[in-house]
Protein backbone atom coordinates (compact mmCIF):
# COMPACT_ATOMS: atom_id res chain seq x y z
CA UNK A 1 0.00 0.00 0.00
CA UNK A 2 1.28 3.19 -1.04
CA UNK A 3 2.39 6.15 1.84
CA UNK A 4 -0.09 8.62 -0.30
CA UNK A 5 -2.12 9.35 -3.71
CA UNK A 6 -1.89 12.32 -5.99
CA UNK A 7 -4.90 14.25 -5.88
CA UNK A 8 -6.62 16.68 -7.88
CA UNK A 9 -7.31 20.01 -6.58
CA UNK A 10 -11.04 20.15 -4.99
CA UNK A 11 -12.76 22.13 -3.18
CA UNK A 12 -11.29 20.17 -0.19
CA UNK A 13 -8.27 21.48 -0.65
CA UNK A 14 -8.95 24.93 -1.79
CA UNK A 15 -8.35 26.58 1.84
CA UNK A 16 -5.82 24.52 3.28
CA UNK A 17 -1.85 24.93 3.25
CA UNK A 18 0.90 22.25 2.84
CA UNK A 19 2.08 22.13 6.70
CA UNK A 20 5.41 21.18 5.99
CA UNK A 21 6.45 24.40 3.45
CA UNK A 22 3.20 26.35 5.16
CA UNK A 23 2.49 27.64 1.86
CA UNK A 24 -1.24 27.47 0.13
CA UNK A 25 -1.76 24.19 -1.72
CA UNK A 26 -3.67 25.98 -4.20
CA UNK A 27 -1.33 28.37 -6.50
CA UNK A 28 -3.61 30.72 -8.20
CA UNK A 29 -1.00 30.33 -11.26
CA UNK A 30 -1.97 27.35 -12.68
CA UNK A 31 1.23 26.86 -15.17
CA UNK A 32 3.03 26.39 -12.07
CA UNK A 33 0.33 24.74 -9.94
CA UNK A 34 2.30 22.13 -7.66
CA UNK A 35 1.44 18.26 -7.19
CA UNK A 36 -1.11 17.66 -4.36
CA UNK A 37 -0.96 14.64 -2.25
CA UNK A 38 -3.34 12.84 0.41
CA UNK A 39 -1.30 10.38 2.76
CA UNK A 40 -2.87 7.39 4.21
CA UNK A 41 -3.46 9.44 7.33
CA UNK A 42 -5.71 11.77 5.45
CA UNK A 43 -3.22 14.80 5.50
CA UNK A 44 -2.14 17.29 2.46
CA UNK A 45 1.06 18.10 1.53
CA UNK A 46 2.35 19.22 -1.98
CA UNK A 47 4.27 15.85 -3.58
CA UNK A 48 7.69 17.87 -3.11
CA UNK A 49 7.26 18.54 -0.10
CA UNK A 50 6.49 15.12 1.41
CA UNK A 51 8.95 13.17 -0.57
CA UNK A 52 11.86 15.29 0.93
CA UNK A 53 10.29 14.55 4.37
CA UNK A 54 10.08 10.97 3.63
CA UNK A 55 13.49 10.84 2.60
CA UNK A 56 14.17 11.73 6.13
CA UNK A 57 11.55 10.21 8.54
CA UNK A 58 8.91 7.74 7.96
CA UNK A 59 6.30 9.52 9.95
CA UNK A 60 3.62 11.81 9.19
CA UNK A 61 4.90 14.94 9.72
CA UNK A 62 1.63 15.66 11.48
CA UNK A 63 0.17 12.71 13.28
CA UNK A 64 3.43 10.77 13.45
CA UNK A 65 1.75 7.68 11.76
CA UNK A 66 4.88 5.37 10.83
CA UNK A 67 4.80 4.81 7.25
CA UNK A 68 7.37 2.30 7.37
CA UNK A 69 9.12 0.99 4.58
CA UNK A 70 6.11 2.09 2.64
CA UNK A 71 7.57 5.47 1.71
CA UNK A 72 10.12 4.16 -0.82
CA UNK A 73 7.32 3.05 -2.64
CA UNK A 74 5.09 4.57 -5.29
CA UNK A 75 1.68 5.47 -5.61
CA UNK A 76 -0.74 3.59 -7.21
CA UNK A 77 -1.81 6.24 -9.49
CA UNK A 78 2.18 7.36 -10.18
CA UNK A 79 3.26 8.61 -13.73
CA UNK A 80 7.00 8.34 -14.50
CA UNK A 81 7.09 10.99 -17.16
CA UNK A 82 5.40 13.83 -15.06
CA UNK A 83 7.35 13.10 -12.39
CA UNK A 84 10.28 13.29 -14.66
CA UNK A 85 9.67 16.45 -16.16
CA UNK A 86 8.69 17.92 -12.80
CA UNK A 87 11.75 16.59 -11.40
CA UNK A 88 13.74 18.38 -14.43
CA UNK A 89 11.82 21.57 -14.22
CA UNK A 90 12.05 22.51 -10.58
CA UNK A 91 15.40 23.55 -8.76
CA UNK A 92 15.80 20.63 -6.20
CA UNK A 93 19.36 20.33 -6.19
CA UNK A 94 19.39 22.06 -2.89
CA UNK A 95 16.82 20.22 -1.12
CA UNK A 96 16.95 17.13 0.78
CA UNK A 97 20.59 17.85 2.27
CA UNK A 98 21.48 17.85 5.77
CA UNK A 99 22.03 21.52 5.11
CA UNK A 100 18.15 21.95 4.44
CA UNK A 101 15.97 23.94 6.40
CA UNK A 102 12.97 21.19 7.72
CA UNK A 103 10.43 23.60 7.47
CA UNK A 104 10.40 25.40 4.22
CA UNK A 105 12.98 22.65 2.65
CA UNK A 106 15.56 25.63 1.46
CA UNK A 107 19.10 25.90 1.87
CA UNK A 108 20.22 27.04 5.19
CA UNK A 109 22.78 29.78 5.81
CA UNK A 110 22.60 30.01 9.36
CA UNK A 111 20.88 27.45 11.65
CA UNK A 112 18.78 28.74 14.60
CA UNK A 113 18.11 26.56 17.78
CA UNK A 114 14.52 26.28 19.28
CA UNK A 115 14.34 25.08 23.13
CA UNK A 116 13.12 21.50 22.56
CA UNK A 117 14.38 18.42 24.30
CA UNK A 118 16.58 17.27 21.62
CA UNK A 119 17.75 20.67 21.16
CA UNK A 120 16.88 21.05 16.89
CA UNK A 121 18.48 23.27 14.96
CA UNK A 122 17.57 22.74 11.26
CA UNK A 123 15.28 25.78 10.65
CA UNK A 124 15.74 29.43 9.55
CA UNK A 125 14.72 31.94 12.52
CA UNK A 126 11.79 32.81 10.39
CA UNK A 127 10.37 29.67 9.57
CA UNK A 128 10.67 28.86 13.25
CA UNK A 129 9.34 31.65 14.30
CA UNK A 130 6.08 31.21 11.70
CA UNK A 131 5.94 27.49 13.00
CA UNK A 132 6.00 28.32 16.88
CA UNK A 133 3.18 31.37 16.37
CA UNK A 134 0.51 28.55 15.40
CA UNK A 135 2.32 25.40 17.37
CA UNK A 136 4.02 24.66 20.86
CA UNK A 137 5.54 21.30 19.40
CA UNK A 138 8.90 20.89 17.23
CA UNK A 139 8.08 20.42 13.65
CA UNK A 140 10.73 17.18 14.20
CA UNK A 141 10.44 15.14 17.10
CA UNK A 142 6.94 17.12 18.26
CA UNK A 143 7.98 17.22 21.74
CA UNK A 144 6.85 21.21 23.24
CA UNK A 145 9.20 23.70 22.71
CA UNK A 146 10.02 27.78 22.88
CA UNK A 147 11.59 30.20 20.92
CA UNK A 148 15.01 31.14 22.71
CA UNK A 149 15.04 34.04 24.18
CA UNK A 150 18.30 36.08 22.79
CA UNK A 151 19.73 38.90 24.91
CA UNK A 152 20.73 41.98 22.38
CA UNK A 153 24.14 42.39 22.27
CA UNK A 154 25.95 43.85 24.81
CA UNK A 155 28.32 46.00 22.67
CA UNK A 156 24.96 48.29 21.48
CA UNK A 157 24.12 49.19 25.00
CA UNK A 158 25.28 53.10 25.54
CA UNK A 159 24.99 54.18 29.18
CA UNK A 160 24.22 58.24 28.25
CA UNK A 161 25.01 59.25 31.73
CA UNK A 162 27.97 57.78 34.22
CA UNK A 163 26.18 59.73 36.62
CA UNK A 164 22.92 57.71 36.77
CA UNK A 165 20.79 57.74 39.80
CA UNK A 166 20.24 54.66 42.17
CA UNK A 167 16.89 52.82 42.24
CA UNK A 168 14.27 53.47 44.53
CA UNK A 169 14.93 49.25 44.81
CA UNK A 170 16.55 46.87 42.69
CA UNK A 171 15.27 43.08 42.45
CA UNK A 172 16.08 40.38 40.84
CA UNK A 173 13.24 38.41 38.66
CA UNK A 174 13.03 34.54 39.32
CA UNK A 175 12.24 32.66 36.00
CA UNK A 176 10.31 30.49 37.90
CA UNK A 177 8.41 33.44 39.38
CA UNK A 178 6.47 31.23 42.02
CA UNK A 179 3.81 33.81 43.62
CA UNK A 180 3.57 36.37 41.13
CA UNK A 181 1.54 38.39 43.33
CA UNK A 182 4.08 38.38 45.94
CA UNK A 183 6.57 39.85 43.44
CA UNK A 184 4.49 42.74 42.23
CA UNK A 185 3.27 43.11 46.30
CA UNK A 186 7.20 43.48 47.43
CA UNK A 187 8.02 45.97 44.89
CA UNK A 188 5.19 48.52 45.62
CA UNK A 189 5.82 48.30 49.06
CA UNK A 190 9.59 49.18 48.45
CA UNK A 191 8.98 51.83 45.92
CA UNK A 192 5.80 53.39 47.27
CA UNK A 193 4.76 52.59 50.28
CA UNK A 194 1.27 52.57 52.17
CA UNK A 195 0.62 56.20 53.00
CA UNK A 196 -1.74 55.36 55.92
CA UNK A 197 -0.51 57.55 59.06
CA UNK A 198 -0.73 55.61 62.41
CA UNK A 199 -1.39 57.34 65.95
CA UNK A 200 2.18 55.37 66.65
CA UNK A 201 3.45 57.69 64.12
CA UNK A 202 2.59 61.20 65.14
CA UNK A 203 3.98 60.15 69.18
CA UNK A 204 7.09 58.69 67.68
CA UNK A 205 7.28 61.97 65.44
CA UNK A 206 6.85 64.31 68.73
CA UNK A 207 9.11 61.90 70.62
CA UNK A 208 11.95 62.74 68.27
CA UNK A 209 11.61 66.15 67.88
CA UNK A 210 11.54 66.70 71.83
CA UNK A 211 14.67 64.59 71.99
CA UNK A 212 16.62 66.72 68.85
CA UNK A 213 14.89 70.18 70.39
CA UNK A 214 16.67 69.81 73.74
CA UNK A 215 19.72 68.60 72.76
CA UNK A 216 20.31 71.37 70.41
CA UNK A 217 19.16 73.55 73.38
CA UNK A 218 21.96 71.86 75.22
CA UNK A 219 24.89 71.93 73.36
CA UNK A 220 25.34 75.48 73.01
CA UNK A 221 24.29 77.32 69.83
CA UNK A 222 25.08 81.17 71.20
CA UNK A 223 21.55 81.28 71.75
CA UNK A 224 20.28 83.32 75.30
CA UNK A 225 17.36 81.26 76.33
CA UNK A 226 15.57 82.85 78.89
CA UNK A 227 14.03 80.08 81.89
CA UNK A 228 13.19 76.85 81.08
CA UNK A 229 9.95 78.20 78.67
CA UNK A 230 10.50 76.48 75.68
CA UNK A 231 12.15 73.26 77.57
CA UNK A 232 9.03 72.92 79.57
CA UNK A 233 7.02 73.90 77.11
CA UNK A 234 8.33 70.73 74.74
CA UNK A 235 8.42 68.08 77.69
CA UNK A 236 4.70 69.28 78.25
CA UNK A 237 3.67 68.44 74.74
CA UNK A 238 5.44 65.17 74.40
CA UNK A 239 3.90 63.79 77.59
CA UNK A 240 -0.08 65.04 76.20
CA UNK A 241 1.01 63.32 73.10
CA UNK A 242 2.31 60.34 74.65
CA UNK A 243 -0.87 59.64 76.50
CA UNK A 244 -3.34 60.85 73.66
CA UNK A 245 -5.19 57.37 72.98
CA UNK A 246 -7.93 58.97 70.46
CA UNK A 247 -8.58 58.96 66.98
CA UNK A 248 -5.32 59.74 64.60
CA UNK A 249 -7.29 62.39 62.51
CA UNK A 250 -8.17 64.16 65.85
CA UNK A 251 -4.62 63.78 67.31
CA UNK A 252 -3.29 64.99 63.82
CA UNK A 253 -6.05 68.61 64.30
CA UNK A 254 -4.85 69.50 67.63
CA UNK A 255 -1.29 69.30 66.97
CA UNK A 256 -2.00 71.54 64.01
CA UNK A 257 -3.77 73.73 66.12
CA UNK A 258 -1.36 73.59 69.01
CA UNK A 259 2.00 74.01 67.59
CA UNK A 260 0.85 76.92 65.22
CA UNK A 261 0.70 79.36 68.32
CA UNK A 262 4.28 78.11 69.09
CA UNK A 263 6.94 80.72 68.35
CA UNK A 264 8.39 79.09 64.44
CA UNK A 265 11.52 81.17 64.24
CA UNK A 266 14.53 78.46 62.82
CA UNK A 267 15.61 77.26 66.19
CA UNK A 268 11.86 77.01 67.61
CA UNK A 269 10.63 73.31 68.53
CA UNK A 270 8.19 74.05 66.20
CA UNK A 271 10.94 73.65 63.06
CA UNK A 272 12.57 70.53 64.82
CA UNK A 273 8.58 68.93 64.67
CA UNK A 274 8.47 69.61 61.54
CA UNK A 275 11.50 67.99 60.45
CA UNK A 276 9.86 64.84 62.35
CA UNK A 277 6.79 64.99 60.60
CA UNK A 278 8.74 65.24 56.75
CA UNK A 279 10.33 61.92 57.91
CA UNK A 280 6.01 60.55 57.56
CA UNK A 281 5.76 59.75 53.89
CA UNK A 282 2.03 59.91 54.17
CA UNK A 283 2.17 63.79 54.95
CA UNK A 284 4.29 64.59 52.09
CA UNK A 285 6.12 67.70 53.24
CA UNK A 286 8.78 69.40 51.30
CA UNK A 287 11.88 67.59 51.80
CA UNK A 288 13.82 70.95 53.85
CA UNK A 289 15.97 71.21 57.10
CA UNK A 290 13.15 73.20 58.72
CA UNK A 291 15.50 74.72 61.22
CA UNK A 292 17.65 76.79 58.53
CA UNK A 293 17.29 80.26 58.26
CA UNK A 294 16.47 80.49 54.49
CA UNK A 295 14.12 82.86 52.76
CA UNK A 296 12.23 79.77 51.11
CA UNK A 297 12.20 77.58 54.29
CA UNK A 298 10.83 80.55 56.18
CA UNK A 299 8.30 80.60 54.46
CA UNK A 300 7.59 76.72 54.01
CA UNK A 301 7.63 76.57 57.49
CA UNK A 302 4.94 79.94 57.97
CA UNK A 303 2.57 78.24 55.58
CA UNK A 304 2.79 75.02 57.23
CA UNK A 305 2.23 76.72 60.89
CA UNK A 306 -0.48 78.76 59.76
CA UNK A 307 -2.62 76.15 58.71
CA UNK A 308 -1.10 73.91 55.78
CA UNK A 309 -0.79 71.42 58.16
CA UNK A 310 -4.77 71.33 59.14
CA UNK A 311 -5.07 71.10 55.22
CA UNK A 312 -3.28 67.57 55.27
CA UNK A 313 -6.15 64.80 55.16
CA UNK A 314 -4.89 62.15 57.08
CA UNK A 315 -8.19 59.57 57.01
CA UNK A 316 -7.69 55.77 56.54
CA UNK A 317 -5.91 54.67 53.78
CA UNK A 318 -7.71 54.36 50.14
CA UNK A 319 -7.53 51.26 48.39
CA UNK A 320 -4.61 52.58 45.79
CA UNK A 321 -4.78 52.21 41.68
CA UNK A 322 -1.16 52.48 40.72
CA UNK A 323 0.08 52.88 37.37
CA UNK A 324 3.37 51.99 36.46
CA UNK A 325 5.47 52.60 33.26
CA UNK A 326 7.85 49.93 32.31
CA UNK A 327 11.27 50.38 30.56
CA UNK A 328 12.85 48.23 28.56
CA UNK A 329 13.93 46.79 24.80
CA UNK A 330 11.98 44.65 22.78
CA UNK A 331 13.71 41.09 23.84
CA UNK A 332 13.69 42.47 27.82
CA UNK A 333 9.91 43.15 27.28
CA UNK A 334 9.20 40.27 25.93
CA UNK A 335 10.81 37.97 28.70
CA UNK A 336 9.12 39.70 31.41
CA UNK A 337 5.84 39.40 29.96
CA UNK A 338 6.72 35.52 29.69
CA UNK A 339 7.93 35.10 33.41
CA UNK A 340 5.08 37.43 35.31
CA UNK A 341 2.62 36.59 32.95
CA UNK A 342 2.97 33.58 30.70
CA UNK A 343 2.46 35.61 27.69
CA UNK A 344 5.11 35.00 24.86
CA UNK A 345 4.09 39.22 23.90
CA UNK A 346 2.61 41.55 25.82
CA UNK A 347 -0.73 41.53 24.33
CA UNK A 348 -1.22 44.13 21.79
CA UNK A 349 1.96 45.51 21.69
CA UNK A 350 3.28 44.34 17.89
CA UNK A 351 -0.21 45.68 16.26
CA UNK A 352 -1.16 48.99 18.39
CA UNK A 353 2.29 49.54 20.13
CA UNK A 354 1.22 49.21 23.52
CA UNK A 355 -0.06 46.94 26.11
CA UNK A 356 -1.37 46.60 29.68
CA UNK A 357 -1.22 44.38 32.44
CA UNK A 358 -2.75 44.82 36.06
CA UNK A 359 -2.20 42.68 38.97
CA UNK A 360 -4.42 43.02 42.20
CA UNK A 361 -2.49 43.55 45.41
CA UNK A 362 -3.07 43.85 49.02
CA UNK A 363 -5.85 45.95 50.38
CA UNK A 364 -7.65 46.17 47.37
CA UNK A 365 -4.55 47.79 45.85
CA UNK A 366 -3.98 47.26 42.13
CA UNK A 367 -1.08 47.71 40.01
CA UNK A 368 -1.61 48.42 36.17
CA UNK A 369 1.40 48.33 34.22
CA UNK A 370 2.26 49.94 30.60
CA UNK A 371 5.04 49.53 27.98
CA UNK A 372 5.35 50.64 24.45
CA UNK A 373 6.54 49.50 21.36
CA UNK A 374 10.42 51.10 20.38
CA UNK A 375 11.77 52.15 23.48
CA UNK A 376 15.06 51.38 22.73
CA UNK A 377 14.83 54.16 20.19
CA UNK A 378 14.14 56.58 22.40
CA UNK A 379 17.27 58.67 22.80
CA UNK A 380 15.63 60.98 25.80
CA UNK A 381 12.58 59.77 28.28
CA UNK A 382 11.24 63.30 29.36
CA UNK A 383 8.31 63.71 31.62
CA UNK A 384 5.36 63.96 29.30
CA UNK A 385 5.89 59.85 29.02
CA UNK A 386 5.86 59.20 32.56
CA UNK A 387 4.38 61.48 34.33
CA UNK A 388 1.19 59.79 34.97
CA UNK A 389 2.83 57.05 36.87
CA UNK A 390 3.28 56.40 40.43
CA UNK A 391 6.18 53.83 39.13
CA UNK A 392 8.98 53.47 36.53
CA UNK A 393 9.82 49.84 36.28
CA UNK A 394 13.11 49.26 34.57
CA UNK A 395 14.11 45.79 32.99
CA UNK A 396 17.35 44.05 31.20
CA UNK A 397 20.48 43.40 32.17
CA UNK A 398 22.81 45.64 34.70
CA UNK A 399 24.22 47.55 31.47
CA UNK A 400 20.57 48.04 30.01
CA UNK A 401 19.48 48.82 33.42
CA UNK A 402 21.58 52.07 33.74
CA UNK A 403 21.24 52.79 29.91
CA UNK A 404 17.65 53.22 30.30
CA UNK A 405 17.82 54.99 33.69
CA UNK A 406 20.61 57.62 32.27
CA UNK A 407 17.60 58.44 29.67
CA UNK A 408 15.23 59.47 31.93
CA UNK A 409 14.81 63.18 32.33
CA UNK A 410 13.61 65.37 35.03
CA UNK A 411 12.47 62.60 37.31
CA UNK A 412 12.62 64.46 40.88
CA UNK A 413 9.74 62.27 42.41
CA UNK A 414 8.40 59.29 40.78
CA UNK A 415 10.55 56.21 42.41
CA UNK A 416 12.55 53.97 39.81
CA UNK A 417 12.80 50.28 40.29
CA UNK A 418 15.36 48.25 38.84
CA UNK A 419 14.03 44.70 37.56
CA UNK A 420 17.28 42.31 36.72
CA UNK A 421 16.38 39.61 34.44
CA UNK A 422 17.93 36.04 33.97
CA UNK A 423 20.47 35.45 31.48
Amino acid sequence: MPTYNIIEPSVNTLQLNCTICLESLHNENQEEQMIICETVCKHYFHKQCIDTWLSRSEECPLCKTSFGNRRQRPEDNFNIEEFLEQEQNANINALGQADDCIICLQPLDRKFNILCPNNHDCFHEECARIWLHSSNTCPICRQNSQLPVIRPPRNIVRVRNLNVPEPRYQTNLNPLLPNRQEFFQNLVNQAVPPESISLQNLKQAIRTATENYLAWRGNGRGFFHRGNTGKDRALNFRTEINNYNGATSDCWQYIANTIRNYPRHNHSYTSFILNSFKNIPGLRLRNFDYTLDTREVKNERYRLLDGGLLQINIAEQQARNLKAIVLGNMESQRLFWRICFNENEPLGLSTTGIAKKTVNLQNNDRLTMMTTAGQERFRVITRSFYRNAQVIILIGDNDELRDFASRIQDNDSVPVVWVSLPN
